[in-house]
């Protein structure tokens, strides 16, 4: 069975994040202060968000040789 090659920033959950991110930051912008999370919607969304283009950065650099989780 052929494991498919991880998209990165086209993976579901990157992008879901993104929309998340912008939906907080753009259109509950004045809501942001009401609430238990106030502002730390963005800090939640954030690692989700920005690994995936983190990983892919380093694929290109030639830090990372895999898209399989490291083997120790």
């Amino acid at each position: 069975m052929l494991k498919k090659r991880f998209a990165y920033a086209a993976d579901l959950l990157c992008l879901a994040c993104w929309a998340l991110y912008a939906v907080n930051r753009f259109l509950l912008s004045g809501a942001r202060d009401r609430g238990p999370l106030r502002g730390h919607v963005s800090d939640l969304l954030f690692v989700p968000a920005v690994l995936p283009l983190v990983l892919w950065v380093q694929r290109k650099l030639g830090w990372r040789a895999l898209d399989t989780p490291r083997s120790t």
